[in-house]
């Protein structure tokens, strides 16, 4: 939405090329006197600042104090408009972005997230310095209905992730796969959703038996909004001679049957199909490693096997990155 041109210019600039529409923010309480005909006061156009970077010095004076005190720089949000999409990332790669920043939704209300953490990577089993548990599972996150604004005057001002790239063939702990969702009102006061999924760890460098941990789900939540939360902890890997297991949407690695021998047998397979409303549909899967089952999907575990298992041992061993799925209803 645009400002009608106010005739008061600087540098040959119109004050509506200069200062940011009031639909785009909050009122300023300072009443300048300088009106416009048909329209009103200037705090009646513009919205009030709210910190950060000023406009140029307008050298127009309320009170001694310039326009560009009062009133924030021309800088129109843009809008959100992909209604549904896959958030990836490459394996042992975590990955860090804006989603959105400066931005406003049109035709819906609420953000949704379904939210994958990586899997752990499975023991190289054979080797004395090496376990032969499988890796754990990362967890799971479904958020829905988040409103884009709240409380007449709390609206989203930008959105983070993370997209954890899962253990790969390290056995540290990785980033988990993660949304943080930043509010602010008039006054400038933020408040935050953070939305984390927890990578499943690697069992690599480990001479431990037992399967390494799953992720675990978590959030935070400073705004006081009620939104649809479940959050489901990953699954540790299997044991020396136990199939990894499935937390009913990731699936961890299974252990191995002991020395340089395969795997013991295949953990379960898991698959959702998540349908969202601008009629796109997105199947997640997640498939442990197994004594035939090679990796597969998102947030999925590895198998412990010996490094020259079958044609191609990392297929079976490494645990997969997660993903983050977010769409607008």
């Amino acid at each position: 939405m645009t400002t009608p041109n106010t005739n008061y210019f600087v540098a040959k600039k119109d004050l509506s090329t200069i200062f940011q529409p009031l639909s785009y923010g909050y009122q300023s309480s300072v009443t300048t006197n300088i009106n416009v005909n048909g329209y009103g006061d200037l705090n009646t156009l513009f919205a009030k600042y709210s910190g950060g970077t000023k406009a140029s010095t307008t050298n127009l004076l309320v009170s001694g104090s310039d326009l560009n005190t009062i009133f924030d720089p021309y800088n129109p949000p843009t809008l959100f408009s992909t209604t549904s999409r896959l958030l990836t990332t490459t394996d042992g790669v975590d990955k860090s972005a804006t989603l959105a920043s400066n931005f406003y939704i049109s035709g819906y209300t609420y953000f949704n997230f379904i939210i994958f953490g990586g899997g752990g990577s499975g023991s190289q089993a054979g080797s004395y310095t090496y376990g032969t548990g499988g890796g754990g599972s990362g967890a799971y996150i479904s958020a829905l209905s988040i409103p884009y604004t709240y409380g007449g005057t709390m609206k989203m001002k930008s959105i983070t992730y993370v997209v954890s790239g899962g253990d790969g063939s390290s056995s540290t702990y990785t980033d988990p796969s993660s949304v943080t969702i930043t509010y602010t009102n008039s006054s400038n006061n933020t408040s935050t959703i953070k939305l984390s999924a927890g990578t499943g760890l690697g069992t690599n460098a480990s001479s431990e038996t037992a399967g390494a941990a799953g992720g675990t789900a978590s959030y935070t939540n400073t705004t006081g909004l009620s939104f649809t939360y479940q959050g489901v902890n990953g699954v540790d890997g299997g044991d020396q001679g136990s199939n990894g297991a499935s937390s009913g949407f990731t699936s961890s690695g299974s252990g191995n049957s002991g020395g340089s021998t395969s795997p013991v047998d295949d953990p379960p397979k898991v698959s959702h199909t998540y349908s969202c409303s601008d009629g796109n549909s997105y199947t997640l899967t997640s498939y442990g490693g197994g004594k035939t089952q090679v990796v597969a999907g998102y947030g999925s575990g590895g198998a412990a096997t010996p490094a020259n298992y079958e044609s191609n041992a990392p297929a079976y061993r490494t645990g997969n990155p997660g993903c983050i799925l977010c769409y607008l209803s």
